[in-house]
């Protein structure tokens, strides 16, 4: 299997925001998304990044410490070791305090 180099994120947020730190939790370790711009306030534009370096088992979006988080969309796009990068898109989603989603999407296979 293929390592994930990174996961590059763009999340819009709806009508109920959050202001703590965005986090993603890779085969049950909790990792920090650097912004890289924007915020996830009322109809903001999250664009971050985390640096996963390690084959996943899986990957997940993880909800507010305290209250609620409305997502519109959920962009995910990853790099990887070895294959050319891929993305797809997810939501609209709420996530209460201590929610998770699951944003992983194995390498896309084609039929040939």
């Amino acid at each position: 299997m293929a390592r994930l180099l990174q996961v590059r994120l763009t999340i819009t947020t709806g009508t109920v925001s959050t202001q703590a730190p965005v986090r993603v939790r890779i085969n049950g370790h909790i990792l920090p998304v650097t912004c890289t711009s924007g915020d996830t306030r009322t109809g903001g534009m999250f664009q971050g990044v985390a640096d996963i370096r390690s084959v996943v088992h899986s990957l997940e979006l993880l909800g507010p410490v305290e209250g609620a988080w409305e997502v519109e969309r959920v962009e995910a796009f990853f790099e990887m070791e070895q294959g050319e990068p891929y993305g797809h898109e997810i939501g609209p989603i709420r996530l209460e305090a201590g929610q998770a989603v699951n944003i992983w999407s194995a390498t896309p296979t084609f039929d040939v």
